[in-house]
């Protein structure tokens, strides 16, 4: 009788903005110890699924699940860098059993990993930021300008000098 190989599926979850995003819009990448891609898949809407793979010694096998940076610049990418650890051992028939843990810099994480794009928000142009010097100055000359306005114009509407009385 062989022993039989302990089948393992690593994943992670996907989100933009906090929405399922379109099925094959982000590419992630499973690394092993060494830092070689061992496999490059893209997302199934919200699921991120590597292949298969089989375990036929005890032991344990250390990867890192990452997304890869895309080109859209108005999308922030989510940096994460997620260690899966499988650990291999046999059971009382000889099979071998497999149990993952995936770990966020150093913490155990309960369940897979997510990862959680989010759509840069652009500022509207409001001006120009390179001459504060410039809008201060414009502000103060403005305040000066509303104040002499308002100065000048209540000495003017003080009441006329009473007229001379006529004579009869």
């Amino acid at each position: 009788r062989y022993a039989c190989a302990a089948p393992v599926t690593l994943g992670a979850t996907k989100t933009l903005d906090r929405r399922t995003p379109n099925s094959g819009a982000f590419s992630f990448v499973l690394r092993n110890k060494k830092g070689e891609v061992l496999q490059r898949v893209r997302n199934d809407r919200r699921k991120v699924e590597f292949a298969p793979m089989r375990y036929y010694a005890e032991g344990i096998y250390t990867y890192t699940v990452m997304e890869e940076t895309g080109t859209d610049g108005s999308i922030l990418y989510d940096g994460s860098k997620y260690i899966a650890e499988v650990t291999v051992t046999k059971d009382d028939n000889g099979d071998y059993r497999a149990q993952v843990t995936y770990k966020l810099s150093g913490k155990a994480l309960e369940g897979k990993p997510a990862f959680v794009n989010r759509t840069r928000t652009v500022s509207p142009a409001t001006g120009d930021r390179n001459r504060p010097g410039l809008w201060l100055t414009a502000l103060l000359l403005s305040g000066a300008a509303l104040t002499g306005v308002l100065y000048f114009g209540k000495r003017k509407k003080k009441e006329p000098p009473a007229e001379p009385a006529k004579e009869q």
